[in-house]
């Protein structure tokens, strides 16, 4: 038997509801994401991803004719704004070290 299926065939788990889990889920990795330091490269990512989400967006609220075509719109700006967050902290802790050299030496 795999190791995987035996983990989650124990009776405990088997009643975990896990369809519901998923939106939970990746609102704590994302918040995760705010404390654990991420490597530049997530963080181009993350931006990358926040503006290609910004786009559609913006086209699908664009060309939607009634309101309720578009009900996920608040769900879908929370996600954004908490990608937008983790990308622009780990930017802001990126530069952490700066000190005075940093915003041109207007710290001095």
């Amino acid at each position: 038997m795999n190791p995987l299926a035996a983990i989650f065939d124990h009776p405990l788990l088997r009643e975990v509801p896990w369809r519901s889990l998923g939106v939970p889920l990746l609102i704590f990795m994302v918040l995760a994401m705010m404390i654990i330091p991420l490597p530049p490269l997530l963080l181009d990512l993350c931006f990358t991803f926040n503006i290609a989400l910004a786009l559609v967006v913006m086209m699908a609220a664009a060309y939607t004719r009634r309101p309720l075509d578009f009900a996920t719109f608040p769900t879908v700006l929370l996600l954004t704004t908490l990608i937008a967050a983790v990308a622009e902290r780990g930017l802001d802790a990126s530069r952490a070290d700066a000190g005075t050299h940093w915003a041109g030496g207007a710290a001095r």
